[in-house]
């Protein structure tokens, strides 16, 4: 019986043979072939997102964190992460110290379940992190703003300006005329014109800011005696 000690062998499967050369008596020969698996230390891959939900078109930040077992006294794991919107490959960032980051900001309406695979190396398996879902809303949009509202002098024009798709929408005027008044969290507009400011028509916008996102629109308010 003949026997070797190997200790360097690389992570994967390893077809083994061994092979007798032979002698005067014995004519050489080959030992059936033995797979050697060789697994890496195990790792574990954690997932992070910026914020959700978002909004679409806004960069959301994926952040993934690779593990191991620090009392192997082994350096941190290197190579590449790879980050998956379902089985879609969104891209990759390359590990530093054991973190990477990958900033998106393509992500379609809905909800997403984003995932970060950890490619190993040398000395580490391949770990993915659990599934973390990210919803992402439609853009906000401004409606109930009459293009043009009329009321008498002395009595109050009120009406509603809605908001879909929101987050955390402010409502606010530019322009407008002396008196008028928007809730910023509800919407509701109020203006009670003074006899000074009739009969006449004051232009004005509202404006919706909703995170990063603003949008506004026009309006026209008649004053009549």
């Amino acid at each position: 019986m003949a026997s070797i000690t190997i200790n360097a062998l690389s992570i994967g499967t390893h077809h083994i043979v061994a092979h007798y050369s032979g002698d005067d008596h014995f004519a050489p020969g080959d030992s059936p072939t033995l797979d050697q698996v060789v697994n890496g230390e195990p790792t574990s891959t954690a997932l992070t997102t910026s914020a959700n939900p978002t909004t679409y078109g806004q960069t959301v930040v994926l952040s993934a964190t690779v593990d191991w077992d620090h009392g192997n006294n082994l350096p941190a794991p290197t190579g590449v992460v790879d980050f998956f919107d379902g089985d879609t490959l969104l891209g990759a960032g390359v590990l530093s110290g054991n973190r990477t980051v990958l900033n998106v900001s393509n992500l379609s309406v809905g909800s997403h379940d984003l995932t970060a695979r950890y490619a190993g190396d040398s000395i580490y398996g391949v770990s993915t992190s659990l599934v973390v879902p990210e919803q992402v809303n439609g853009l906000p949009t401004l409606g109930g703003v009459p293009v043009l509202a009329q009321v008498n002098e002395g009595q109050t024009l009120t009406f509603m300006a809605t908001v879909s798709n929101p987050g955390s929408p402010a409502f606010s005027l530019v322009g407008a005329p002396a008196g008028a008044a928007i809730n910023p969290t509800t919407g509701v507009f109020t203006w009670t014109p003074t006899e000074d400011q009739g009969p006449g028509t004051f232009a004005l916008v509202v404006r919706l800011t909703d995170g990063p996102r603003r949008t506004t629109a026009r309006s026209r308010c008649r004053s009549a005696k």
